[in-house]
């Protein structure tokens, strides 16, 4: 969708899929199983319960298609373009933001590259924005997938977003000016500020928890900690 409103200029060759409505996990696989049925599948590459990554054929091109299952919109997040329902224009930087955190986190620098282009060429189109809704933006942005990420990651990785320019500096990843400029607004906000200590309890919390099942039971930790350990 950001490439038909020219907020990128690569053409995507991927497709991130959520959920409108508030379903359960068993009702968000058969409908996923019926979103699937439409396409040629070349390859499975991850099938869990909760993430899905397929390559499909579609107009004589492989589209990498992935599905996170804790991902939930509501109505008002959502834009119709071509008769598909789509993400918001103003979700675009503050969702490239939490893709680089999360990419970050895991240490994937092709896609980091990628989103960094991405975000040097929405500046260079000089679209405004404003650091308060950016925030907001980021933190609803988090809320849609917060399940899938508690689930998988052991630490909170959107603490990175107040550390983007360090990291990135110290990775010898990129420098860029935008993003620095945008973070010397993101760590004065209070906005992102109290959310993100917030978020980091809520990781500290569940790893408090999963020590607490593997000292008094160990089959119940097991099962909550097999996504991720």
């Amino acid at each position: 969708m950001f490439y038909k409103i020219n907020f990128i200029d690569r053409v995507p060759n991927d497709v991130d899929i959520g959920f409108l409505s508030l379903l359960n996990l068993e009702e968000k696989e058969k409908e996923w199983n019926n979103f699937i049925k439409n396409f040629k599948i070349k390859k499975w590459i991850l099938n869990t319960e909760i993430h899905k990554i397929i390559i499909i054929e579609y107009n004589s091109k492989e589209i990498k298609i992935e599905c996170l299952m804790g991902k939930n919109f509501t109505i008002d997040d959502i834009v119709i373009i071509d008769n598909i329902k789509c993400l918001k224009s103003e979700y675009f930087l503050p969702s490239k933001l939490c893709q680089l955190c999360t990419n970050i986190y895991s240490n994937k620098t092709d896609k980091i590259k990628k989103i960094i282009d991405d975000i040097n060429y929405f500046f260079k189109k000089n679209i405004p924005f404003n650091i308060n809704i950016i925030s907001k933006l980021i933190c609803e942005n988090i809320n849609f997938s917060v399940q899938f990420d508690i689930l998988i990651h052991k630490h909170n990785p959107y603490s990175i977003v107040l550390l983007l320019d360090k990291i990135l500096k110290r990775k010898n990843i990129y420098s860029l000016f935008h993003i620095n400029n945008i973070n010397s607004h993101l760590n004065n906000n209070l906005t992102i500020i109290h959310y993100m200590y917030k978020l980091d309890l809520l990781f500290l919390n569940k790893n408090n928890l999963i020590k607490f099942l593997q000292l008094n039971n160990f089959i119940y930790s097991r099962r909550l900690t097999k996504v991720y350990l």
